[in-house]
């Protein structure tokens, strides 16, 4: 298996608040006795026959960026057989700025994590921090499946892009059903607007959940 880049440089777009993974290093990960791996700028194509570890090595970008698999939640999976640890690590840049993550799993502990050395109290932390969004083929229910599934999985993508604005569709859903039943009645039963307004302001700053 070989990781490459589909275009040059040149050819991308700019993403000052992203993250740019440079090196990836993986222990006793899954498949994985032992790898380090340079990436390059740019779209990055994992090539390689079925069961060279291509969607391990995906599985791992997601567990050091985000804290978590977007796989499984038993931690002991990502372990290698007969193994008692597994570690992650990535050298990356974020906003301009170095990012050194690593994560580390042992078998019956919770995992860790590290960001720039300092540890974090869990390692889930790590998605408020990096801007990391999966897209798998269980995820082709936002094509196939109906609105709602595409609206939540936009949502998503903005709360990574925009962090400030991760809460907006939670107040606006809470908003809505707040006013639902006083106006199903006609008259706000409380008399306060504070829902209402809140619904609005969703609305502005959520271009994925503008009101007709």
């Amino acid at each position: 298996m070989r990781a490459k880049p589909a275009r040059p440089e040149s050819g991308v777009a700019s993403a000052a608040s992203g993250l740019i993974v440079k090196t990836l290093s993986l222990r006793d990960y899954r498949s994985y006795a032992s790898l380090e791996l340079e990436l390059e700028p740019g779209i990055v194509l994992a090539v390689g026959p079925n069961g060279a570890g291509k969607t391990n090595l995906l599985e791992s970008l997601h567990v050091a960026a985000q804290g978590f698999s977007p796989r499984t939640r038993a931690d002991a999976q990502l372990i290698r057989f007969g193994e008692r640890g597994a570690r992650v690590a990535v050298d990356a840049e974020h906003g301009g700025s170095p990012a050194a993550i690593e994560v580390t799993l042992r078998l019956g502990e919770v995992k860790r994590a590290r960001l720039n050395g300092a540890p974090l109290r869990a390692a889930e932390e790590l998605r408020s921090k990096l801007p990391t969004l999966v897209f798998t083929p269980d995820r082709l229910a936002v094509v196939k499946g109906g609105p709602a599934v595409r609206r939540a999985y936009f949502d998503r993508a903005l709360g990574r892009l925009f962090p400030s604005r991760a809460q907006t569709p939670t107040e606006y859903a809470a908003a809505l059903g707040n006013n639902r039943p006083a106006s199903r009645g006609g008259v706000f039963a409380t008399g306060s607007t504070r829902p209402l307004d809140a619904a609005r302001r969703g609305a502005r700053n959520n271009p994925c959940r503008r009101p007709a």
